[in-house]
């Protein structure tokens, strides 16, 4: 899970100052010069095939003081966020939300399909964002899962010899569930070679490996990829793949966001168009050169707000869940996957083989609403709000010393401080003015007018300790915005869905790159073309449904 290795090159700024310890590496603007792991050249005179822009003026740029007062107060917030609030576990900061947490996940997932960032963390404990680029096309046509298709020999690998079907891997049999299944990820096993673990997934994003829920949420694309294979064997891999991605961009627009997004955001955006990530003259998404620039708001505030919705603990399957007393932890999820930062002999220490053991096959009908079936629980995911669950501290990366690897929120909160990110109050402003004039000229907009949070509203439900924090740091009246967008959630939704602003941030990001995307879902042609795919009505639900076997192996699968 390496949540520190970003680096921003941001249209017309270039790349973006670099680390947070010691201050030195800040002051100067350095550039990269060497490959990027995934054989991107970036050097000073060579910009990125894609980027990050700017939706809203740039935040304030500080000196060398006032930096350092910044980042020790940010760290401070983080760790308020991370034990503070657990004080309130009796309180309705502390209650799920009423979003089935499958969806946690898939936002992971694609997240996995926006942007592209490899490069280790830096082993002195620097968190160094100089050098990011987006190295991946990201308007969401499952690159993240196809790589550069069968033909080419970086992604052959992913593939049956037909060249047609993904490879699927078996689980491993044990004394709590001998069979074994068609339900891993394919795995290196006695393939791997000098720089390999027999645990490495082959699959085209190593990200997909994470964790055991993303994961098996890659598992289930793969998989729904191949029944179309069956389903269509007139068809050619391009086919298939098309189909696939617009049922992806089908289940994004129609099922993942109206689970996330303020009521009436996503239609209005829709119907009036994007207001803010748009094709203007400043060339936000320059077409005419196929570079698609993602908004830095979105990527490093908006759309963090999964961090949230991470559970603790959840009810797996029928083997791992609360009535045996054996309910799957986070930290379980980090142990079944080949990235984190766990050596193959300590694995094997946890009973952990190349492949996953077939007690840890994922159970769908826990994670997404196939209406209750008795005796099985529905995850839901967390409130979109400032209360972490305590266990994100603890996965392994974090526990070689918080001095060398800063936790998960102090990344997200200095990462906006980074690369300039502007207040919270500043962006609902900007946006507050411009929904305003847009309704002044007939436009009627479903949702409200954009309140800017009150400095109470920001404080409120916090301990003593905490208010007066946010009080002497100001963070009350310039609040960074991903803390603002947490807050706006739990202010204006009880954290069931983001506020106005965080949802039209997600909202106009997620149409914008659907709209440039070589695979269209929007283009009124498609719907024309492809009238039996019935789009609008295609759901996660619909996707597992249409896997035979799948929704729950070791149980009864729902037909």
């Amino acid at each position: 899970m390496k949540h520190g290795n970003d680096r921003f090159y941001i249209k017309d700024e270039k790349w973006q100052p670099t680390s947070v310890c010691p201050r030195k590496h800040f002051s100067e603007r350095s550039e990269p010069n060497e490959s990027s792991p995934n054989g991107c050249q970036s050097s000073p005179s060579q910009e990125p095939t894609f980027q990050y822009c700017r939706l809203f003026p740039k935040g304030e740029t500080l000196d060398e003081e006032k930096f350092k007062e910044q980042v020790d107060a940010l760290k401070k917030l983080a760790t308020f966020i991370e034990t503070e609030k657990q004080q309130l576990e009796s309180s309705e900061l502390s209650k799920d939300s009423n979003i089935p947490a499958g969806y946690t996940y898939l936002g992971q997932f694609i997240a996995h399909d926006i942007t592209l960032e490899k490069d280790p963390l830096k082993t002195n404990g620097e968190i160094d964002l100089s050098k990011q680029e987006n190295s991946c096309n990201p308007c969401l046509t499952l690159d993240s899962l196809y790589g550069e298709g069968p033909e080419s020999k970086k992604s052959q690998d992913l593939y049956e010899k037909d060249k047609k079907k993904f490879k699927i891997g078996l689980t491993q049999g044990n004394e709590i569930c001998p069979n074994d299944y068609l339900n891993d990820l394919p795995r290196k096993g006695d393939n791997s070679r000098n720089s390999e673990e027999p645990t490495d997934a082959i699959i085209a994003d190593p990200r997909n490996d994470d964790n055991l829920v993303v994961a098996q949420t890659t598992l289930a694309f793969l998989k729904f990829h191949n029944a179309l294979v069956y389903e269509n064997p007139g068809k050619s891999f391009e086919e298939i793949r098309r189909k696939v991605t617009l049922y992806y961009q089908a289940i994004i627009l129609y099922d993942y966001l109206p689970q996330i997004l303020y009521k009436g955001v996503l239609d209005d955006v829709l119907q009036y168009g994007r207001k803010f990530y748009k094709d203007d003259k400043d060339k936000l998404i320059n077409k005419e050169n196929e570079k698609v620039f993602v908004p830095i708001e979105f990527s490093v505030a908006a759309y963090r707000m999964g961090h949230s919705m991470i559970r603790p603990s959840y009810e797996w399957n029928q083997f791992h869940n609360s009535t045996t007393n054996n309910a799957a932890s986070l930290l379980d999820f980090f142990t079944f996957s080949s990235i984190n930062d766990r050596t193959y002999e300590e694995k094997r220490n946890l009973s952990f083989t190349s492949r996953l053991p077939s007690d840890w096959i994922i159970d769908w009908e826990r994670f997404y609403d196939f209406k209750k079936k008795e005796g099985k629980q529905l995850n839901y995911a967390r409130k979109l709000d400032t209360n972490m669950a305590m266990e994100l501290n603890r996965l392994p990366q974090f526990q070689l010393t918080k001095e060398r690897y800063p936790s998960l929120i102090t990344r997200d909160l200095l990462r906006g401080l980074l690369v300039s990110l502007p207040t919270g109050q500043a962006v609902a402003k900007a946006i507050g003015e411009t929904l305003a004039k847009a309704k002044s000229m007939g436009e009627t907009l479903s949702t409200p007018p954009v309140s800017v949070l009150t400095p109470e509203q920001i404080r409120q439900d916090s301990t003593e300790e905490l208010d007066q924090f946010l009080q002497n740091s100001q963070f009350d009246t310039n609040t960074p915005l991903w803390y603002y967008i947490q807050r706006e959630s739990m202010i204006e939704q009880e954290g069931n869905r983001l506020g106005i602003v965080g949802s039209y941030i997600v909202a106009e990001t997620f149409v914008g790159l659907i709209e440039h995307s070589k695979t269209n879902i929007l283009d009124p042609k498609v719907k024309e073309e492809l009238p039996d795919l019935k789009l609008e009505s295609f759901s996660m639900l619909d996707l597992l449904k249409r896997i035979p076997n799948h929704i729950d192996p070791l149980g009864d699968p729902v037909l």
